[in-house]
């Protein structure tokens, strides 16, 4: 970010149109802590994640029945006939017709119909698994940890991006100033050159350049307008994007400068950072599933019970009872026990890769940070002491055109390094706000406010 800056000064030295005699008197003031508050309540990243974290938590609920008893109810009615064939073992060709009578008696075929009402009420209590419910649950525990730290990080995120905003409007409304100063001067050397020319002191090609120098200033002070709102809408989208941006933001209590250790800041990164915690609770959840995969290949063991009625007329169901226990053993899930357990395995390792990749970037981002921000640190100074420089340089430059001994090419190039100089400072604040914030996001740090 240290090298964005000056896309945002071309961009914004346009608030001057908010800098104009009233407009602050109109626009509601808006501080970083509102600002950063806003964004909590509204930001759709933000509220998007704790909906994935009440899904979470929805999900390990539902874990949690495994352990339960599972209890079924039952009631039922049908209308049928009751026809029935005699048993195929008795034979009684050899009593002729009597045999066919007693037939008649042993058998049924008749379209009368009857009703059959039957009600049951059973349960059945997994005794153990071999994991299996104890794997699920222990993978959506850890899932829920894993989507807490993202709506951790998703925070951490949204705070860094409102700071950088926030600070982005603020640099367009100190670039602003610098451009309505820089078309007072041009505004100033025309006068001058024009007084001069009329005198016959200077020539007509002075009037030239610097009414040339006055319209460039214009054009700047055109673009950084434009520049000034696209900075405000930034800042509204950080904060959720309600598409108002009349609001007028105030500089936060200047911070004091940290003096971070590298070594001991990576540490208090890699225990701080929800994004290093969640791939580690996904880890766990991937360990938790390779346990419920592998369980497939033994048996569960539960025990039964229930009670049942059935009959043709409601006063009389005589009811029947049981109690037991199932072993249930699919003895022929090897392959696909063995292909998932290996899957679940993959799952794990790819997962603890990742979580050492996350571990490298997270290192090298703690000590990219702290050489940036101490590299900010130190350009503040020679930056004030380059303006002021530039400002003497520009001075002498006038004084020197005023008196008719320079020329207003010597006006100029002391007008650009001034404007070159007091962009230079403005990028420096600004990349010493936004380093410092990145910094502590860096190093996990859960308020990267600069009110620190």
């Amino acid at each position: 970010m240290k090298h964005a800056f000056p896309t945002i000064a071309a961009a914004t030295i346009a608030a001057l149109l908010l800098a104009a005699p009233g407009a602050r008197a109109e626009g509601r003031v808006l501080t970083l802590d509102q600002a950063l508050s806003k964004a909590m309540a509204a930001n759709p990243s933000i509220t998007g994640s704790r909906e994935s974290l009440n899904a979470a938590g929805h999900k390990v609920d539902g874990s949690w029945s495994g352990y339960l008893p599972q209890v079924v109810a039952s009631l039922g009615y049908k209308r049928a006939t009751a026809n029935s064939a005699a048993s195929p073992w008795i034979d009684l060709s050899a009593f002729g017709a009597a045999g066919s009578s007693f037939k008649n008696v042993l058998s049924r075929e008749s379209p009368d119909s009857y009703n059959n009402l039957s009600a049951s009420l059973s349960a059945s209590q997994t005794i153990w698994d071999f994991g299996r419910t104890l794997g699920t649950n222990r993978a959506a525990v850890a899932l829920q940890d894993a989507s807490s730290a993202d709506v951790a990080t998703t925070i951490q995120g949204v705070r860094l991006s409102v700071i950088q905003a926030y600070y982005g409007v603020l640099a367009t409304r100190e670039v602003v100033k610098a451009a309505e100063e820089t078309k007072r001067q041009m505004e100033k050397h025309l006068s001058q050159a024009r007084i001069q020319a009329d005198a016959g002191v200077r020539q007509r090609i002075d009037v030239t350049r610097a009414e040339s120098d006055l319209s460039s200033s214009d054009l700047a002070l055109l673009r950084a307008r434009n520049g000034a709102m696209l900075a405000k809408v930034n800042l509204d989208a950080a904060m959720g994007g309600v598409g108002d941006i009349d609001f007028e933001v105030v500089d936060p209590p200047e911070p004091a400068v940290l003096d971070v250790d590298t070594d001991r800041a990576v540490q208090e990164a890699l225990a701080r950072r929800p994004e290093f915690q969640s791939l580690g609770s996904r880890v766990k959840a991937a360990g938790a599933g390779v346990t419920a995969a592998r369980s497939a290949w033994f048996p569960a063991l539960a025990a039964t019970g229930g009670v049942a009625w059935a009959g043709y007329k409601f006063n009389d169901l005589p009811y029947n009872w049981f109690v037991g226990a199932t072993l249930n053993w699919n003895l022929l899930s090897g392959i696909p026990a063995n292909a998932a357990t290996e899957e679940a395995k993959a799952n794990q390792r790819a997962l603890q890769e990742s979580l050492r990749s996350l571990e490298v970037g997270i290192r090298s981002e703690v000590q990219s940070a702290v050489l940036n921000y101490r590299e900010a640190v130190q350009r503040i100074e020679p930056a004030k002491a380059l303006l002021e420089s530039a400002k003497q340089t520009l001075a002498l430059a006038e004084g020197r055109y005023a008196a008719g001994a320079g020329s207003i090419m010597e006006v100029t190039d002391a007008q650009a390094i001034w404007v070159q100089a007091t962009s230079g400072l403005i990028g420096a604040r600004y990349d010493l706000q936004t380093a410092r914030a990145r910094l502590l996001k860096a190093m996990g740090e859960g308020d990267v406010a600069v009110s620190r």
